[in-house]
Protein backbone atom coordinates (compact mmCIF):
# COMPACT_ATOMS: atom_id res chain seq x y z
CA UNK A 1 0.00 0.00 0.00
CA UNK A 2 1.42 3.37 -1.04
CA UNK A 3 -0.07 6.74 0.05
CA UNK A 4 0.73 10.23 -1.24
CA UNK A 5 -1.03 13.44 -0.11
CA UNK A 6 -0.42 17.14 0.58
CA UNK A 7 -0.84 16.73 4.35
CA UNK A 8 -0.93 13.54 6.44
CA UNK A 9 -1.36 12.96 10.18
CA UNK A 10 -1.43 9.78 12.24
CA UNK A 11 -2.77 9.19 15.75
CA UNK A 12 -0.94 6.17 17.22
CA UNK A 13 -3.48 5.83 20.07
CA UNK A 14 -6.49 5.36 17.77
CA UNK A 15 -4.44 4.04 14.81
CA UNK A 16 -6.23 6.58 12.58
CA UNK A 17 -4.53 8.02 9.52
CA UNK A 18 -5.92 11.27 8.13
CA UNK A 19 -4.70 12.59 4.77
CA UNK A 20 -5.87 15.80 3.08
CA UNK A 21 -5.27 17.20 -0.40
CA UNK A 22 -4.51 15.29 -3.61
CA UNK A 23 -4.70 11.91 -1.88
CA UNK A 24 -3.51 8.96 -3.99
CA UNK A 25 -3.49 5.41 -2.63
CA UNK A 26 -2.18 2.58 -4.75
CA UNK A 27 -2.07 -1.13 -4.14
CA UNK A 28 -0.78 -3.16 -7.04
CA UNK A 29 -2.51 -1.76 -10.12
CA UNK A 30 -5.59 -0.49 -8.22
CA UNK A 31 -5.55 3.28 -7.59
CA UNK A 32 -7.81 5.43 -5.39
CA UNK A 33 -7.71 9.22 -5.63
CA UNK A 34 -9.62 11.79 -3.61
CA UNK A 35 -9.69 15.03 -1.65
CA UNK A 36 -9.24 13.45 1.81
CA UNK A 37 -9.24 10.11 3.59
CA UNK A 38 -9.70 8.84 7.13
CA UNK A 39 -8.31 5.31 7.48
CA UNK A 40 -8.29 3.03 10.52
CA UNK A 41 -5.05 1.08 10.12
CA UNK A 42 -6.19 -1.60 12.57
CA UNK A 43 -9.51 -2.52 10.91
CA UNK A 44 -8.71 -1.31 7.38
CA UNK A 45 -11.99 0.63 7.20
CA UNK A 46 -11.67 4.04 5.58
CA UNK A 47 -13.67 6.89 4.07
CA UNK A 48 -12.51 8.98 1.12
CA UNK A 49 -14.25 12.15 -0.09
CA UNK A 50 -14.66 13.02 -3.80
CA UNK A 51 -13.13 9.69 -4.72
CA UNK A 52 -12.10 7.87 -7.88
CA UNK A 53 -11.32 4.14 -7.83
CA UNK A 54 -9.59 2.67 -10.90
CA UNK A 55 -9.50 -1.12 -11.33
CA UNK A 56 -7.25 -1.73 -14.37
CA UNK A 57 -7.86 -5.52 -14.38
CA UNK A 58 -11.44 -4.84 -15.46
CA UNK A 59 -10.83 -1.43 -17.09
CA UNK A 60 -13.45 0.05 -14.71
CA UNK A 61 -13.43 3.47 -13.09
CA UNK A 62 -15.77 4.38 -10.22
CA UNK A 63 -16.26 7.99 -9.09
CA UNK A 64 -18.31 9.19 -6.15
CA UNK A 65 -18.91 11.75 -3.44
CA UNK A 66 -17.83 9.29 -0.75
CA UNK A 67 -16.01 5.97 -1.04
CA UNK A 68 -16.09 3.75 2.04
CA UNK A 69 -13.61 0.89 2.24
CA UNK A 70 -15.35 -1.87 4.18
CA UNK A 71 -12.73 -4.61 3.70
CA UNK A 72 -9.68 -5.11 1.51
CA UNK A 73 -11.85 -5.98 -1.50
CA UNK A 74 -15.25 -4.41 -0.66
CA UNK A 75 -16.26 -0.79 -1.10
CA UNK A 76 -19.44 1.24 -0.94
CA UNK A 77 -19.66 4.37 -3.08
CA UNK A 78 -22.32 7.08 -2.81
CA UNK A 79 -23.49 9.43 -5.59
CA UNK A 80 -21.46 7.36 -7.97
CA UNK A 81 -20.78 6.72 -11.63
CA UNK A 82 -19.04 3.77 -13.24
CA UNK A 83 -17.61 3.43 -16.74
CA UNK A 84 -14.95 1.66 -18.78
CA UNK A 85 -14.36 4.85 -20.80
CA UNK A 86 -11.76 7.52 -20.17
CA UNK A 87 -12.74 9.93 -17.38
CA UNK A 88 -13.56 12.80 -16.78
CA UNK A 89 -15.72 12.84 -19.98
CA UNK A 90 -16.85 9.24 -20.67
CA UNK A 91 -18.90 8.28 -23.75
CA UNK A 92 -21.20 6.22 -21.52
CA UNK A 93 -21.68 5.62 -17.80
CA UNK A 94 -24.00 4.16 -15.20
CA UNK A 95 -25.10 6.49 -12.41
CA UNK A 96 -26.41 5.43 -9.00
CA UNK A 97 -27.12 6.90 -5.59
CA UNK A 98 -25.08 4.04 -4.10
CA UNK A 99 -23.06 1.07 -5.35
CA UNK A 100 -21.55 -1.85 -3.49
CA UNK A 101 -18.32 -2.98 -5.13
CA UNK A 102 -16.40 -6.18 -4.56
CA UNK A 103 -13.22 -5.89 -6.65
CA UNK A 104 -13.03 -9.71 -6.70
CA UNK A 105 -16.57 -10.09 -8.07
CA UNK A 106 -19.39 -7.67 -8.87
CA UNK A 107 -20.57 -4.10 -8.45
CA UNK A 108 -24.25 -4.05 -7.48
CA UNK A 109 -26.71 -1.22 -7.14
CA UNK A 110 -30.35 -0.20 -7.27
CA UNK A 111 -32.10 2.58 -9.21
CA UNK A 112 -29.44 2.78 -11.90
CA UNK A 113 -29.55 5.26 -14.78
CA UNK A 114 -27.58 4.57 -17.97
CA UNK A 115 -26.21 7.69 -19.71
CA UNK A 116 -24.82 8.22 -23.20
CA UNK A 117 -22.57 11.24 -22.67
CA UNK A 118 -24.67 13.10 -20.07
CA UNK A 119 -28.08 12.17 -21.52
CA UNK A 120 -30.09 9.60 -19.49
CA UNK A 121 -31.38 6.85 -21.83
CA UNK A 122 -32.33 3.87 -19.63
CA UNK A 123 -33.48 3.21 -16.08
CA UNK A 124 -32.66 -0.13 -14.43
CA UNK A 125 -34.14 -1.02 -11.02
CA UNK A 126 -31.11 -3.23 -10.21
CA UNK A 127 -27.79 -4.19 -11.78
CA UNK A 128 -24.85 -6.50 -11.13
CA UNK A 129 -21.79 -5.57 -13.16
CA UNK A 130 -18.70 -7.85 -13.20
CA UNK A 131 -15.58 -6.12 -11.91
CA UNK A 132 -12.99 -8.83 -12.69
CA UNK A 133 -11.75 -9.92 -16.13
CA UNK A 134 -12.24 -13.65 -15.64
CA UNK A 135 -15.50 -15.04 -16.98
CA UNK A 136 -18.42 -14.33 -14.64
CA UNK A 137 -22.11 -14.97 -15.02
CA UNK A 138 -24.40 -11.95 -15.20
CA UNK A 139 -26.18 -9.34 -17.28
CA UNK A 140 -24.22 -7.99 -20.22
CA UNK A 141 -24.47 -4.49 -21.65
CA UNK A 142 -27.87 -3.98 -23.36
CA UNK A 143 -28.07 -3.26 -27.10
CA UNK A 144 -30.22 -0.47 -28.51
CA UNK A 145 -31.31 0.27 -32.07
CA UNK A 146 -34.02 1.39 -34.43
CA UNK A 147 -35.14 0.33 -37.89
CA UNK A 148 -38.24 1.07 -40.00
CA UNK A 149 -39.19 -2.62 -40.17
CA UNK A 150 -38.62 -3.55 -36.50
CA UNK A 151 -39.10 -0.23 -34.72
CA UNK A 152 -37.27 0.45 -31.47
CA UNK A 153 -35.02 -2.47 -30.55
CA UNK A 154 -33.73 -3.49 -27.12
CA UNK A 155 -31.54 -6.56 -26.64
CA UNK A 156 -30.86 -7.79 -23.11
CA UNK A 157 -28.14 -10.49 -22.99
CA UNK A 158 -27.56 -12.69 -19.92
CA UNK A 159 -24.30 -14.65 -19.72
CA UNK A 160 -23.98 -17.86 -17.69
CA UNK A 161 -20.63 -19.55 -17.06
CA UNK A 162 -21.37 -23.26 -16.64
CA UNK A 163 -17.73 -24.35 -16.33
CA UNK A 164 -14.32 -23.05 -17.47
CA UNK A 165 -14.91 -24.45 -20.97
CA UNK A 166 -18.72 -24.06 -21.32
CA UNK A 167 -21.04 -21.06 -21.28
CA UNK A 168 -24.48 -19.97 -22.47
CA UNK A 169 -25.67 -16.60 -23.71
CA UNK A 170 -29.43 -16.05 -23.31
CA UNK A 171 -30.81 -13.14 -25.30
CA UNK A 172 -34.14 -11.32 -24.91
CA UNK A 173 -34.94 -9.07 -27.88
CA UNK A 174 -37.80 -6.59 -27.63
CA UNK A 175 -38.94 -5.00 -30.90
CA UNK A 176 -41.66 -2.35 -30.76
CA UNK A 177 -43.17 -3.39 -34.14
CA UNK A 178 -42.65 -7.17 -33.92
CA UNK A 179 -42.86 -8.10 -30.24
CA UNK A 180 -40.39 -10.09 -28.15
CA UNK A 181 -38.05 -12.90 -29.11
CA UNK A 182 -35.37 -14.97 -27.45
CA UNK A 183 -32.05 -16.45 -28.46
CA UNK A 184 -29.60 -18.97 -27.06
CA UNK A 185 -25.91 -19.46 -27.81
CA UNK A 186 -24.23 -22.45 -26.17
CA UNK A 187 -20.44 -22.83 -26.38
Amino acid sequence: LHLVSDNTSYDSNTRMLHAIGNVVISKGDDIMKGDSIKLNLESGRGEMDKATLSVPDSNLTFTGEKLIRLTESEFEISKTELTTCEVPDPSWKFGAARLKVNVLGYATGRNIVFYVKDVPVLYLPWIAFPVVREKKSGLLFPRFGYSNARGIQLGIPVYWVISPNRDILFDLDVLSKRGAGTGLDYR
